[in-house]
């Protein structure tokens, strides 16, 4: 009689009795040519297992294992011999595929009804219809969000154990933006990298750091750039600085909490009243939309680091169509992504404003006489140039 090389080499972090299954049993296994009803007997004994050999399980295995858990070895192990097993309440039974495909045939089908409370049921779908057997069904109730599955009881444990994975909140995102007027000059001080590429899309147009026209209606362009606040600079401290040297203007801090995947929209700006005539002649008010606006679409990463989808939108009335009262509408939009970590705030800039202020100096009353004021007074006009800067910066909520 042949004799059989068998090595087998246990390694636990604990200790078991037969009666508990010890789920952390890490097995070394070496054979060559053993019968493998005596693996499986070992295994059983190793993990305190029940185990139960059909009377069709027979033949030899060849294999080298090393440190891999129980459960795994004991998959290798059936696969390799030709085997499946199945188990239920605790006891695994082992037979031939063609005796266990036959048992699956006679086996009784159990129905479950499970409610999801985050994921919709639609959506999920398709990842749970890939598990169940040529036997299986699954059906969705979209008014209660419900999945109704009939399969086999461990097709129907599998699934279960799928839907406890896929059906759990999404997390989260603060989209916290502060919109600020400011000093064009003073706008150096703010610690702003403008030098960040777009890191996802190396052949998009748009690219931090870099001006660009921004297309749109209208008569001119808008110069738009994005970039990042340093790390070393506290932007808070440095903006309430300027806001009391009357060099800043916070316009709007508006915030809004999203959820991961999902678009947020901001925005911050007036509706436009302009008088124009009917066919009739008759005065009508049209409202036009000189709003700025910025939809975020923020995408968390397992590092928890935050990729932001930015499209910011700038609408302003340019002017007066010439022979008409119709406006022309000035409209630029932008967009970029970019990914930032978790709490850091990304600027979006390049909106810029120009103010003549004309302004009267001279002798009081005589200087605005006619004729010879002029030679008592005079005029001075005065030019300044501000910046719109949009800082956001997103946050990821955890989930309670």
């Amino acid at each position: 009689m042949k004799i059989l090389k068998v090595l087998l080499l246990i390694l636990a972090f604990s200790f078991t009795t037969l009666n508990a299954v010890n789920n952390n049993a890490l097995v070394t296994l070496n054979v060559e040519n053993a019968n493998v009803k005596d693996v499986l007997r070992a295994l059983a004994q190793i993990a305190g297992a029940n185990i139960v050999l059909s009377k069709d399980v027979n033949g030899t295995v060849t294999l080298s294992l090393y440190k891999v858990p129980w459960r795994t070895a004991l998959g290798i192990v059936t696969e390799a011999a030709g085997l499946s097993y199945q188990e239920k309440d605790g006891i695994i039974t082992i037979t031939s595929k063609a005796e266990y495909e036959t048992i699956k045939s006679l086996a009784k089908l159990q129905t479950i009804v499970v409610s999801l409370k985050y994921a919709k049921a639609k959506e999920v779908q398709g990842i749970l219809e890939k598990k169940l057997s040529e036997r299986g069904s699954l059906e969705i109730d979209q008014r209660t969000n419900s999945i109704i599955v009939t399969d086999l009881p461990d097709v129907i444990k599998d699934i279960k154990n799928l839907i406890k994975m896929v059906d759990v909140p999404n997390k989260q995102v603060m989209i916290s933006a502060r919109i600020v007027e400011v000093d064009y000059d003073a706008a150096k001080q703010l610690g702003i990298n403008w030098s960040i590429g777009n890191v996802l899309d190396t052949l998009a147009k748009t690219r931090a750091g870099v001006s660009v026209i921004a297309g749109g209606e209208g008569e001119s362009g808008l110069l738009i750039k994005f970039g990042k606040v340093l790390p070393t600079y506290d932007i808070n401290a440095v903006l309430n600085q300027l806001e009391s040297e009357s060099k800043a203007n916070i316009l709007s801090e508006p915030k809004i909490m999203v959820e991961d995947n999902q678009k947020a929209m901001i925005s911050s700006g007036k509706m436009i009243p302009v008088i124009m005539r009917d066919q009739a002649g008759n005065p009508v008010v049209t409202f036009y939309d000189a709003t700025l606006k910025l939809s975020v679409t923020p995408h968390i990463s397992p590092n928890n680091e935050i990729t932001m989808e930015l499209e910011p939108q700038v609408g302003d009335i340019a002017g007066i169509l010439q022979g008409s009262s119709s406006p022309i509408i000035s409209l630029q939009r932008a967009h970029t992504v970019l990914r930032v970590k978790d709490g850091q705030t990304v600027v979006i800039g390049g909106v810029l404003k120009t103010r003549s202020t004309v302004g009267h100096q001279g002798v009081p009353f005589i200087s605005k006489l006619p004729v010879i004021g002029s030679l008592f007074g005079s005029r001075a006009t005065s030019t300044e140039k501000k910046e719109i800067l949009i800082f956001v910066t997103p946050r990821i909520v955890a989930n309670e």
